[in-house]
């Protein structure tokens, strides 16, 4: 908790533009963010997030820009952990490696995931929390923590 990084936004900020790389994940500690894609007609909402819920994972991990825009649809407050300091975290307490594996899976299976080339969506549940996982101990180096 204490290498996160406090960030505010006011209503309508953007927190996040298409093609800005995130390299760190960041929890939503207050208010509730939008998330939009463009579409011909305009813009389309997926997804809401709100205090609990997290950004940034397929970024930190692929470094793939995001294809979406987020938006502070009232006042935000995010806490923002680089990947350097989530590593610890992830050594210390691999149930919440765990957590991110299956929440990119439920989001995926709602259909609330920005497709990434590196995520095939036809494959199977489990597999894509497998596929987080690998990610995210190769990215940490972790292989051999478990």
């Amino acid at each position: 908790a204490m290498q996160a990084r406090h960030n505010h936004y006011d209503e309508g900020d953007a927190l996040v533009e298409p093609g800005t790389v995130l390299r760190s994940l960041f929890v939503i500690g207050a208010g509730v963010v939008s998330l939009t894609t463009a579409v011909s007609e305009g813009e389309i909402e997926f997804l809401r997030l709100g205090p609990g819920d997290h950004f940034g994972e397929i970024g930190m991990l692929t470094g793939r820009p995001a294809e979406a825009t987020l938006k502070a649809l009232v006042p935000v407050t995010t806490y923002e952990l680089a990947k350097e300091d989530l590593a610890p975290v992830l050594e210390a307490r691999p149930e919440v490696s765990h957590a991110l594996c299956r929440a990119l899976a439920r989001r995926q299976a709602a259909g609330q995931l920005i497709t990434s080339p590196n995520i095939d969506t036809t494959v199977p549940l489990r597999r894509v929390a497998a596929w987080f996982s690998d990610r995210l101990h190769r990215l940490f180096d972790l292989a051999n923590a478990e």
